[in-house]
């Protein structure tokens, strides 16, 4: 049964929990108080006080950058695949999607919210399907990079390598082996069985040709996503080797993806300062990159209360007996 089929508007919203939100948002703060305990919180609280502003201002600049982006990915799959959106609606719920994702739990309920609101353009199914594609397109870069990041970790001087190729090795083995599920996991049953042949309905649907168009489309995405972490570290007075960037930077933004926290608070920090500390670099200097990745991240998305108009519609959901179905 394609996503959607059989679903009604109550049963997809209720995917947000208050007690999930408050748990998690528990879990962050926790998180977060224990990496600023072990770690050189002085130091943290002086390089935020001698940030420079502007860097973190073109940081903002160049994570809206990546959403307008990562929204023309969306509307090229949309159109490949059948659902006519325009461009303009496009970037308004991607923003709104984006925002949603960093202050719910989960990471993906913006996505569910964004698929949701197109279902009258073709069907719940299909809007499902434009989203399922074009978050795989991003996924894939981000893989390549972090591979390409290995690569150049081996030529770099700078760097520890031992544990941090360990590290890039076991993150591209569990995608490797998430992809083998993908790939030959149609007959399983299940909530998986459903979500693996969601997915294979999308991208049979994008076409092989469609599907490296987008691909190459998300290259940008990345890029501009390690640019703004670039500009958070020129903020910082902070240097990190281009090698780590490229390949640390992806594997911090999948760690967000994680539904244990809200907006990936504590996660992504964990993440960045253990990171930094394998490669012989500081861990705190990682976690201040990462604190302040996230604030800039917060106010690129910021434009989703401008642009998306009814979050609380779609947040609390529509008339439990709406019963329509794609």
């Amino acid at each position: 049964m394609p996503f959607g089929e059989g679903r009604t508007t109550g049963d997809i919203m209720k995917t947000f929990s208050w007690k999930q939100f408050v748990l998690r948002a528990g879990f962050a703060l926790a998180l977060l108080a224990l990496l600023f305990a072990i770690t050189d919180f002085e130091e943290l609280v002086r390089l935020f006080r001698e940030a420079d502003l502007w860097p973190l201002v073109l940081a903002v600049l160049a994570v809206c950058a990546s959403t307008l982006i990562c929204a023309l990915r969306w509307w090229a799959v949309g159109h490949a695949i059948g659902l006519r959106l325009p461009y303009k609606e496009a970037a308004a719920d991607y923003f709104g999607c984006t925002l949603f994702n960093h202050v719910l739990p989960g990471g993906v309920l913006g996505d569910v919210a964004r698929a949701w609101r197109h279902r009258h353009q073709g069907g719940a199914a299909l809007a499902a399907h434009s989203v399922i594609a074009e978050r795989v397109m991003g996924q894939t870069m981000f893989v390549l990079f972090i591979l390409a990041g290995l690569v150049l970790s081996l030529l770099d001087p700078q760097l520890r390598k031992s544990a941090l190729l360990s590290v890039y090795g076991l993150v591209v083995g569990v995608y490797v082996t998430i992809a083998l599920c993908a790939i030959f996991g149609k007959h399983l049953s299940g909530r998986l069985g459903l979500m693996v042949r969601d997915f294979h309905t999308a991208m049979e649907t994008l076409g092989r040709w469609g599907a490296v168009k987008m691909i190459a489309l998300s290259f940008f995405m990345v890029a501009a996503f390690i640019l703004a972490f670039h500009l958070c570290a020129v903020s910082l007075g902070l240097s990190v080797p281009l090698a780590l960037l490229i390949g640390a930077v992806p594997l911090i933004k999948a760690t967000m993806m994680l539904p244990l926290s809200v907006g990936g608070w504590g996660i992504r920090e964990s993440a960045a300062g253990g990171i930094w500390a394998i490669v012989g670099m500081s861990s705190t200097h990682g976690i201040a990159l990462s604190v302040a990745y996230g604030l800039v991240f917060l106010l690129a998305s910021l434009p989703g209360l401008l642009f998306w108009s009814d979050p609380g519609k779609i947040l609390s959901g529509l008339p439990q007996q709406d019963q329509e179905t794609a």
